[in-house]
């Protein structure tokens, strides 16, 4: 879903299915970003802890698994959120 353009994505359905078929790649482009910014915050952090001198910390490996906590929690909450509003019915 994350790779299909917008202005293709669902041009030979209905209206209906056409805005749900729109809501589930705005959801999918918000977990991929809110997923990236976690990465990127978490590289930064452990790269700090890691270099710089005034931060220094043998424990440089904290942020990377927060940050992969985070990320999947994200995208966990995500998901189960997309399944309740799309496809209600799926077991």
């Amino acid at each position: 879903m994350r790779q299909v353009n917008v202005y293709e994505l669902g041009k030979s359905e209905r209206d209906a299915r056409r805005e749900m078929r729109l809501g589930e790649k705005r959801l999918c482009d918000l977990s991929s970003s809110l997923t990236n910014f976690t990465v990127a915050i978490g590289v930064l952090g452990a790269l700090g802890l890691y270099f710089l001198p005034t931060f220094r910390s043998p424990y440089f490996w904290l942020p990377l698994v927060v940050m992969i906590g985070i990320a999947l929690c994200m995208r966990w909450f995500v998901i189960r959120y997309a399944r309740r509003r799309y496809e209600p019915d799926f077991d």
